[in-house]
């Protein structure tokens, strides 16, 4: 794709948004030209460095040569251009961070050609689009293959949600979510038609929540896909199995093929083969479940409450709702007094991540 500098800021101010855990909103003003990191973004001295440090994996600045170097400015402007620029010199490579919880988090690379390769899928199944309304951030692989990918290749604009006239939207229209961003969407906009595309994609989508929005007049597609692989298949009803992209075939309940390559990929879920070219998924196969957009692992999760003091034993389960995963912990305190309940509780909420933090809390008694 041919970088420029507003498509660069947008993923320059969509990771700083995330440095500052700040949830991605649509607001269109937070990506206006002239702001500094410093002193309109607020970060500091180390905030900036970690963000050059996740701009440069993103882009392969490093590879590009000392015209380059992001530290020489905080200047967001000046990061575009620098970005664009890097991208003419050097295009091979691209890095995304993966949505693990905090502490497993890492980083993917993949050859340019490699997801270029999906972009031109992409661009002619959704050939009639003319314009994209991102739910989701540009750096994760879902928000740059569908809202700074695509757009380029379809020579469509992004109108972010705080700029868009829902009640006048077109069938044409190409809204990009997640199951959390699909349901708040629908709820800020009871029983009015949103006549429009959609794609939804990074957690399984609910049966129901599939039928609420296809029910709002939404012509959905949901993609089956990961940060390792990109996008592996798609569909568009919530009983149907999912349609491997032209590019893949699957070689048993965990591994798919790449028929132009000869590489073999993992899946995190067990699928089972329906026919030639389909699928359905079924379990995962660790303990790992999407809350809120995040990938959250309970074991590792309750291993971390049973080494806070206090702990005797904590066992954790989830249950999938509608429009989101519920964790529930059900604890036993080596001391059940009511101000070592409360300890417990603050513990919790200090040394978890927000997406980790159990729905409900049960405790035992010794």
């Amino acid at each position: 794709m041919d970088w420029t500098i507003e498509s660069a800021r947008r993923v320059i101010i969509d990771l700083t948004y995330r440095l500052l855990k700040q949830p991605f909103t649509g607001t269109p003003q937070i990506y206006h030209t002239g702001q500094n990191l410093r002193d309109d973004l607020l970060l500091d001295s180390i905030q900036v460095m970690d963000l050059a440090a996740q701009v440069n994996a993103f882009f392969h600045l490093m590879e590009t040569g000392p015209d380059n170097y992001l530290l020489s400015s905080s200047d967001v402007d000046e990061w575009a251009q620098k970005c664009a620029n890097g991208r003419k010199i050097k295009n091979e490579k691209i890095t995304f961070l993966t949505s693990g919880t905090s502490g497993t988090e890492k980083t993917i690379t993949h050859q340019q050609a490699y997801i270029d390769r999906e972009v031109q899928f992409l661009s002619q199944y959704f050939q009639s689009s003319t314009c994209i309304i991102p739910l989701v951030p540009s750096y994760s692989i879902y928000g740059y293959l569908f809202t700074v990918a695509l757009a380029d290749a379809l020579n469509a604009p992004v109108l972010y949600p705080g700029e868009v006239n829902w009640k006048k939207l077109e069938e044409t229209a190409l809204i990009i979510g997640t199951p959390f961003t699909w349901s708040h969407l629908l709820k800020g906009m009871p029983d009015q038609p949103i006549p429009a595309k959609g794609v939804c994609s990074t957690a399984a989508l609910a049966t129901s929540l599939f039928r609420d929005i296809l029910s709002r007049g939404i012509q959905l597609t949901e993609v089956y896909g990961a940060t390792e692989t990109a996008g592996v298949g798609l569909r568009k009803q919530p009983e149907s199995a999912f349609e491997l992209f032209p590019y893949w075939s699957l070689l048993d309940e965990s591994t798919i093929l790449d028929k132009d390559s000869g590489r073999s990929f993992q899946l995190m879920d067990r699928v089972q083969q329906r026919g030639t070219n389909a699928f359905t998924v079924h379990s995962r196969r660790d303990q790992k479940l999407k809350v809120a957009g995040r990938l959250v692992d309970l074991e590792d999760v309750a291993h971390r409450i049973n080494t806070l003091d206090g702990v005797k034993n904590c066992r954790l389960s989830a249950k999938k709702q509608t429009d989101r995963t519920n964790i529930t912990a059900f604890v036993t305190l080596e001391s059940d007094a009511p101000e070592a309940r409360q300890a417990f509780l603050s513990a919790i909420k200090s040394s978890l991540d927000r997406a980790e933090h159990p729905t409900e809390v049960h405790f035992v008694e010794p």
